[in-house]
């Protein structure tokens, strides 16, 4: 980018007009949120159990363009039931353990995350019949996508 000066008389001055010149601009990421995938209403009958699942057509599952492979934390909360994620491997809860809990809260890889959620298993009250609800909350812990310069 070239720069120059004109002085009130149209002279030319201060910038060095003989050649073109060049500076690098940095173009900084913004921390893009992440996105839960949630199935439509499902139903279960009262003392069995629903199972989330690719296979099933009602998987669950979050995404984050830019989170790569850094940890994202995830809070899932039942009423009226308890939710059991189908592995745990490479998750650190912080609370609940990933089997028959309420509510859970873990942190991992987007991609240990989704295999732990494809499988998940929601179990109803013992007894109860009515309305439930299973909740999912992803923070990606302020991750922006990485500078390159």
């Amino acid at each position: 980018m070239a720069s120059h000066h004109h002085r009130a008389d149209g002279q030319r001055r201060g910038a060095d007009t003989s050649a073109g010149q060049t500076f690098n601009i940095v173009v900084n990421s913004s921390n893009d949120a992440p996105v839960n995938t949630v199935p439509g209403t499902q139903s279960v009958i009262e003392n069995s159990s629903l199972t989330f699942s690719a296979a099933n057509g009602n998987a669950i599952s979050i995404a984050d363009v830019d989170a790569g492979t850094n940890a994202v934390q995830v809070q899932l909360t039942a009423t009226n039931g308890v939710i059991t994620l189908s592995g745990i491997s490479g998750l650190s809860f912080t609370v609940g353990d990933g089997t028959a809990d309420s509510t859970m809260t873990f942190t991992g890889t987007i991609a240990n995350i989704n295999a732990a959620l494809n499988g998940m298993v929601f179990t109803p009250t013992p007894g109860y019949f009515g309305a439930a609800s299973v909740a999912i909350a992803t923070n990606d812990q302020g991750i922006a996508a990485p500078v390159v310069r």
